[in-house]
């Protein structure tokens, strides 16, 4: 009542003095305190260094991937027995946890904001503190932000360090009654409770570069030949429109003006008397010429690229007559996974493989040879 008279929302100063309380003096970071009176006490400086458990270190200790949750959800429980709720942020109090990525192997990471919605509950405030390679940004209200996914291999999502500040900015409830307190974990499921939960991988997410074959031997004699040198990245990373970070896979199609297909058709038998070869030409691919699907639970590459090369010379030969030599397009079949999928590599960061199989009038072999960029 009278706070509110004198200075507004007392719930919304308490969530702008939350992130004050941040005050970074070093990395000047809502550091107004230090501007004011040069003080350097905050969150950064005092109160992090001095809990321990609120400082998570996101490393995966060698393996491919890593739950952070467990860990994320030991900063908010209760400390001790006697305390209400059990992973609660008092009224006018806060909840801070610094997640430090040090491991250049996390590629993907992924936050579940499980208490962020639209229609959260205006006691609750959540900002985010990033640390985006090398360079500190400014502050960001993510109280309705349900999920953030950073891929370390792009510069502009290479996440360093990512501060979570949680307020409640409750000015009603007294004692320890529910009222006065906001749980995120009301039922005592650590599992599913609200508490922020990450995940992290070594599974690139950027660019992929390598070279690719697939090769027709005719059983008559002869063969068909089809090779790539493509660069793959994200359909959203050409169109600009915004990446749907809530599904577990991703397209990737070919980056222009940085692939390009060759194509050689020698035959040496026929069952018609008449044969037809193209010399070799190369030429380029075009970005809907090739969909690839990537799947991030299992880590499997789907699909294929098949890219018409204009002005190639094509050869055709009968029996008694004059070979006839025209200019005309050809395919290229430059791509084809297994039907299965082709799963990525032990190492994380590249997929290598073959597949040849039987098929009507021949063999074909299938070669892929690509590697995770980090931009």
């Amino acid at each position: 009542g009278a706070v509110d008279t004198a200075v507004g929302s007392l719930r919304d100063v308490w969530h702008d003095f939350s992130l004050a309380a941040y005050n970074d003096s070093n990395a000047h970071v809502a550091d107004q305190f230090y501007q004011w009176d040069h003080d350097p006490n905050g969150f950064r400086n005092t109160s992090l260094p001095r809990s321990p458990r609120n400082i998570i270190d996101v490393n995966l200790q060698g393996a491919k991937s890593v739950d952070l949750s467990p860990s994320l959800y030991n900063v908010f429980k209760k400390i001790a027995s006697g305390e209400a709720g059990n992973a609660p942020i008092y009224r006018l109090a806060n909840v801070v946890v610094d997640l430090k990525f040090t491991d250049a192997n996390v590629r993907r990471a992924v936050l579940t904001n499980d208490a962020a919605s639209p229609g959260a509950s205006g006691d609750l405030k959540i900002w985010a503190v990033q640390r985006i390679n090398g360079t500190w940004k400014t502050p960001e209200d993510w109280t309705a932000k349900k999920e953030k996914v950073f891929c370390r291999d792009k510069p502009e999502e290479r996440i360093d360090e990512l501060v979570l500040i949680y307020s409640n900015g409750n000015t009603i409830g007294r004692n320890l009654d529910s009222d006065s307190y906001y749980d995120l974990d009301g039922i005592g499921d650590p599992t599913n409770a609200q508490t922020p939960k990450l995940r992290a991988s070594t599974f690139p997410c950027g660019r992929w570069t390598g070279n690719t074959r697939v090769r027709f031997d005719f059983d008559l004699g002869g063969f068909a030949e089809y090779t790539a040198h493509v660069t793959l990245e994200r359909t959203e990373d050409q169109t600009g429109e915004p990446i749907d970070e809530t599904l577990l896979g991703a397209t990737l199609i070919p980056r222009p003006g940085t692939s390009t297909a060759t194509v050689q058709v020698v035959n040496l038998g026929s069952s018609t008397g008449c044969m037809e070869s193209i010399d070799l030409a190369s030429g380029p691919i075009a970005p809907m010429e090739a969909r690839i699907g990537v799947e991030f639970v299992n880590g499997t590459f789907a699909g294929g690229g098949i890219t018409v090369i204009q002005n190639t010379v094509h050869t055709v030969t009968c029996a008694g007559s004059d070979p006839i030599v025209v200019t005309g397009p050809a395919p290229s079949s430059w791509l084809i996974f297994p039907q299965a999928g082709a799963p990525i590599d032990a190492d994380g960061r590249s997929i290598n493989g073959s597949e040849t199989i039987r098929l009507a009038g021949g063999t074909q072999i299938s070669e892929w040879h690509l590697q995770a960029e980090r931009q």
